[in-house]
């Protein structure tokens, strides 16, 4: 999992394209959530406020989880997408304000779109690797259906011959 921004205070985020689904928002595990969430600022490209979603959780995250492997440990605080004026979308960089906590930022559709490429192309290898083995199957039922009963196997031994040595007497 790769964050696009790094334990920073103030960044911007690019959500110019109207499809994307946002960004997810993180402090670090220690940090009090809904501290951090109260503190966090977000400024869309006409420079109004922006809203944000809190997602605060007082479970700790799975031991298995990339929040809980990353040095530091990490935890969602809010979410981020598209403010909507009139019932559209405001495209272009939001400004991001952390005045409690340094913040990570996940590109949530980043990683949708990651594991659906990795997805398909495991299907692809899939569907390769059974053709393969019914193109196999196929070339055994034909060999063997070639040699009928009619057929006659004939075997050739090949002998050689090595000639004795004949001495050689000078004259």
């Amino acid at each position: 999992v790769d964050t696009v921004v790094d334990e920073e205070s103030n960044f911007d985020l690019d959500l110019s394209d109207p499809s994307h689904c946002g960004y997810i928002l993180y402090a670090t595990a220690s940090s009090d959530c809904g501290t951090v969430a109260s503190g966090i600022s977000v400024t869309n490209p006409d420079g109004a406020a922006s809203g944000i979603l809190p997602v605060c959780s007082s479970d700790p995250p799975h031991p298995e989880s990339w929040e809980a492997k990353h040095d530091p440990k990490l935890k969602a605080v809010v979410i981020l997408g598209h403010s909507e004026v009139a019932g559209q979308k405001v495209l272009g960089t939001y400004k991001v304000s952390s005045i409690a906590a340094p913040l990570w930022a996940l590109d949530f559709c980043g990683e949708v779109k990651g594991a659906f490429e990795a997805l398909v192309a495991m299907l692809g290898l899939f569907v390769l690797s059974l053709v393969l083995v019914v193109t196999g199957l196929i070339v055994s039922c034909v060999s063997c259906c070639c040699m009928g009963s009619s057929s006659k196997v004939v075997v050739v031994e090949q002998r050689t011959v090595v000639p004795k040595p004949v001495a050689v007497v000078p004259a």
